[in-house]
């Protein structure tokens, strides 16, 4: 994978690539909250599932349907909790990602290990999001900031950037900073 080179300053990963680090890690700032838990559902329902994963799933995970452990791997990602730990107590008092668990939000550790069995649908699914949200904002016309412009895109006279901005490789610096927040829970 050919990513920028990453610094861990402050407790946040940092990416040496500016363009990048003027988007929101809170999409939320750029988006209404209602509208990302929809689009984060649509982006789970273009996840074609494979037969089986590397490891086995644990009895714990056979527990927890695949496609909502995902769209809250996704939300949460959108919406800048990274870490298993803290997705799991916001959950219990986020609305949106309350409703996202059906009310009965899944175990720090399953998400961790859902996370780890499914890395790239992880970062595919929250991809899928993220061009989700950067065609609804294009939908708003030219009155909307520009979500493509945070990711390095050019702008032409309506506002709007013609070009689909890497937003592979963004979803690809949120799953990181993720999975570099579990590892720094688990060290603790």
């Amino acid at each position: 994978m050919n990513m920028p080179a990453r610094d861990f300053q402050g407790g946040r990963l940092e990416s040496s690539d500016r363009s990048l680090q003027a988007l929101p890690d809170d999409l939320r700032e750029r988006i209404p909250e209602q509208t990302l838990v929809h689009l984060a559902l649509e982006a789970v329902q273009t996840i074609e599932w494979q037969s089986g994963s590397q490891w086995p799933p644990s009895a714990v995970q056979r527990s927890w349907p695949r496609p909502l452990l995902m769209t809250v791997l996704a939300y949460s990602y959108a919406a800048g909790v990274f870490g298993s730990r803290d997705i799991e107590t916001v959950a219990q008092r986020d609305q949106a990602l309350g409703y996202l668990c059906r009310s009965n939000v899944p175990d720090w550790n399953t998400l961790r290990l859902f996370r780890r069995d499914h890395v790239p649908l992880v970062k595919q699914c929250v991809a899928g999001l993220l061009q989700r949200v950067w065609l609804w904002e294009r939908s708003q016309g030219p009155s909307a900031r520009s979500f493509a412009a945070y990711l390095g895109g050019s702008s032409n006279a309506t506002g709007l950037t013609d070009a689909v901005p890497d937003l592979a490789h963004e979803a690809a610096r949120r799953v990181c900073i993720a999975i570099h927040a579990d590892s720094m829970a688990m060290d603790e």
